[in-house]
């Protein structure tokens, strides 16, 4: 069996945590946490801790915190080898959280990633074989994306990880193997709303009809939709108490990619992501303490899940 590759952003990560409703231009009391982020940071950790040795490839500042965070990442076993060290300073993300742990508004200083261009990937794509398996973020410029997505003999899974960065990927979706963008960015690139079960099998159609070979919307709460050649289905499953949202994302793609590297269908892959996800909200971390391969597929086997065929 070959390699997952994952290529994007590494970040500290900042969360303050409200301890009561959010009161706009006013000091807000509550908690403050620090670690390491970036979705495809978070994707290369989760898939460390679900038993794969994931080569992650990114950027990383010669600060304090960009060397804490490559030795954090080369511990939990991460392969490193392609990344690239530069005297800049380390990317920073900012979360501000309600009451309820729901993001309120996040800013990212991600410059250091403007210095990750073509050349920094060119020996990971000549690495990279039909076996393994590529997952990329959008944090990474288009130039990036382009390439790896032309020259990649690996499957390519993407994360469009917000509305603005996704439309990076938007002219090369035809050359990307699983796509998962949550509700909000599969609404702005397909221009439709998704309310029901109609506009989400529209939404999903309108995504294979871009190329796109496997599709999973994430809906939150309302479970997920997808589907590829084989047709469109959705799938509902039990939720569990909340304490942090963010990250459920990255644990989802990490899953998915993990189920369908392990030659699992596309159903089956949903319902072990969702599973992760499940396990991920329910930690204060970004990337929860509890991951691994046993928690999940013990929750996904004890869940009961709803499916409907949507076409």
């Amino acid at each position: 069996m070959g390699k997952i590759y994952v290529i994007g952003g590494a970040n500290v990560d900042i969360q303050g945590s409200s301890v009561q409703g959010i009161i706009p231009g006013d000091s807000n009391i509550g908690h403050i946490s620090y670690s390491f982020g970036g979705v495809g940071r978070n994707i290369a950790e989760n898939l460390a801790l679900l038993g794969t040795k994931p080569v992650f490839v990114s950027v990383f500042g010669n600060d304090s915190t960009g060397t804490d965070m490559y030795r954090y990442c080369e511990a939990v076993g991460m392969d490193l080898s392609y990344s690239v060290k530069t005297n800049h300073v380390s990317s920073t993300y900012l979360a501000v959280m309600d009451e309820k742990n729901d993001m309120v508004v996040a800013i990212n200083d991600m410059h250091i990633l403007d210095l990750f261009t073509v050349e920094s990937v060119k020996p990971v794509m000549e690495k990279i074989g039909p076996e393994d398996y590529l997952v990329l973020d959008t944090n990474v410029s288009e130039e990036v994306l382009e390439y790896c997505t032309a020259h990649s003999k690996a499957p390519v899974a993407v994360d469009p990880i917000s509305t603005v960065k996704a439309e990076k990927i938007a002219p090369y979706l035809s050359r990307v193997d699983l796509f998962k963008p949550n509700k909000l960015e599969a609404e702005h690139l397909s221009g439709i709303s998704i309310t029901d079960e109609k506009s989400a099998a529209d939404a999903v159609q309108y995504f294979l009809d871009k190329g796109v070979k496997n599709i999973v919307i994430s809906l939150g709460r309302d479970g997920s939709a997808g589907g590829n050649a084989e047709g469109i289905f959705r799938l509902r499953h039990p939720f569990t108490a909340m304490k942090n949202a963010t990250g459920a994302g990255d644990s989802f793609i990490a899953a998915l990619v993990y189920a369908r590297w392990q030659g699992k269908n596309l159903e089956e892959a949903v319902k072990f992501a969702c599973a992760a996800a499940s396990v991920t909200v329910e930690s204060v971390f970004t990337v929860s303490e509890n991951m691994n391969y046993e928690n999940v597929k013990s929750r996904m086997d004890s869940w009961k899940f709803e499916k409907e065929i949507l076409r």
